[in-house]
């Protein structure tokens, strides 16, 4: 075997020291020509692997009734969906799946009696999850795999706010309380005295966000079974001071249903108010300090009447927020602008009463939506994946965005856009806060743009065809 090696390395010479050492440097060469083939293999077949992981989907889990999906958490092989669920009683139900929505494993909870519908969580930096539930006293941390850690009661029943951070567990409950939790054990370290003044047993946190000191900020609101939602008091609390009342002024009466805290800054959205118990359709999107001073703020109205829940910020800065139609039967939609409140795009999804509770970032930067649909007084628990412009492709939008071609990207001198089988459409530019800078009809299978003339950075292009919409990013430098 030896001499054979030598032989097929050396060309079949006479072996001598030199044929040896000549033989020695092509092995090493071989090897080394070998294991770049293999790394590239490798490579490339992860680069495969992860391009169908992470592909697009709509899928509903038929299995469960009466089951919201609510929690929404993105793991490293795929998402984990948890709710509660109606059986022959309430459980606690969690679903893992793949990255193309494919279930994976279920659990079911027995945590005793649940009165309400809702369920709340968060994730510590281990990936262990904290949940909560509507009409439960308990607080349950789980492992990843969904198998409980410790469960613990609390006083209260109804709506709950939990947020892990800095190695704390918060918890805003109905009333109005604060509770600061050792997510190691859930024993209560703090509670604060109630935070709302009002007498209205209704009263309940809608949102909150924790400062890097600590201070938490928390919206709270009531329900009156007449007149609806109130608007918000909001409140910043600490251990110390329990909790000071904040105004955003001029907005005297907001909603906020989610809250984050951005570069030092709280980021908000909700819905304004024309008086204390008439909510304004749209979406309402403020910036604010920790001592309630407004930033900049953008009270957008849109025709078909949206509200919307909760929102991310997206690989490109941008925000991106979930809403739903205030119609009978609502629709679905993402809006996303910029960080100066542009509109960049609004997807509206197929189909109507569906219901979004929870918008994540995946890992390829497109975006997960975890919900329910009502039909028929069923509810079915459903799990969205979209690109990062926020489409869902199916296999005839795969091909039909394969017809079209935009080349050089990055680009300098000439952009030349090819529509293959496309003549007749519209073709629209805009600059990185979304405001448009170029329009063109489409009248044959290919336009070219000059790139020389706008300033350098990121653009975003739509190209509009009778077969839908196609778009994307291109870098001018």
């Amino acid at each position: 075997m030896l001499q054979f090696l030598i032989n097929s390395l050396t060309g079949g010479n006479q072996v001598t020291k030199g044929s040896l050492l000549l033989a020695g440097n092509n092995l090493k060469t071989l090897k080394t020509y070998r294991m770049k083939k293999l790394n590239f293999t490798i490579l490339m077949l992860t680069l495969v692997i992860s391009l169908h992981a992470q592909s697009e989907f709509e899928k509903t889990y038929d299995f469960y009734t009466r089951a919201t999906a609510d929690v929404l958490f993105t793991q490293n092989d795929g998402y984990l969906i948890v709710h509660q669920n109606r059986l022959d009683k309430a459980y606690l139900s969690l679903i893992k799946t793949d990255f193309k929505g494919d279930t994976l494993w279920t659990k079911n909870h027995d945590i005793g009696t649940l009165q309400g519908f809702f369920t709340w969580g968060t994730s510590d930096e281990n990936g262990n999850l904290f949940i909560t539930c509507d009409g439960s006293k308990q607080v349950i941390k789980m492992n990843p795999l969904g198998e409980i850690i410790w469960s613990k009661s609390f006083p209260r029943l109804g709506k709950k706010l939990l947020q892990y951070y800095n190695n704390k567990l918060w918890m805003a409950v109905e009333g109005t309380y604060l509770y600061k939790i050792d997510p190691q054990n859930g024993d209560s370290l703090w509670r604060s005295s109630m935070i709302s003044e009002s007498t209205n047993l209704h009263t309940f946190p809608t949102a909150m966000t924790i400062m890097p000191n600590e201070d938490i900020i928390l919206a709270v609101s009531f329900l009156d079974l007449m007149l609806g939602y109130s608007s918000n008091m909001l409140f910043r609390c600490n251990e110390i001071t329990n909790a000071i009342p904040l105004s955003l002024q001029p907005y005297q009466k907001v909603f906020l249903r989610d809250m984050k805290v951005v570069a030092g800054q709280i980021w908000a959205v909700g819905n304004s108010f024309s008086s204390p118990w008439s909510m304004n359709d749209g979406l309402l999107f403020i910036k604010f300090t920790s001592e309630g001073n407004v930033i900049s703020s953008n009270d957008k109205k849109f025709t078909n009447s949206r509200y919307f829940t909760n929102f991310i910020i997206n690989a490109d800065g941008n925000i991106v927020s979930l809403g739903e139609s205030s119609e009978v039967h609502p629709k679905l939609y993402l809006y996303c602008m910029s960080s100066n409140f542009d509109s960049l795009w609004t997807r509206e999804f197929a189909g109507s009463d569906y219901y979004g509770q929870q918008l994540k970032l995946a890992n390829d930067n497109g975006y997960v939506i975890s919900g329910w649909i009502e039909s028929n007084n069923i509810i079915t628990p459903f799990l969205k994946k979209t690109n990062s412009l926020g489409l869902i492709l199916t296999l005839d939008d795969r091909i039909y965005h394969n017809d079209i071609n935009v080349y050089p990207n990055p680009a300098s001198d000439v952009i030349t856009f090819t529509t293959k089988g496309l003549d007749n459409g519209n073709l629209k530019l805009y600059n990185s806060i979304g405001k448009p800078v170029l329009q063109r009809k489409i009248t044959g299978n290919k336009i070219t743009v000059n790139a020389s003339t706008f300033v350098k950075g990121v653009y975003y292009y739509s190209i509009e065809t009778e077969k839908g919409v196609h778009s994307g990013k291109i870098l001018i430098n």
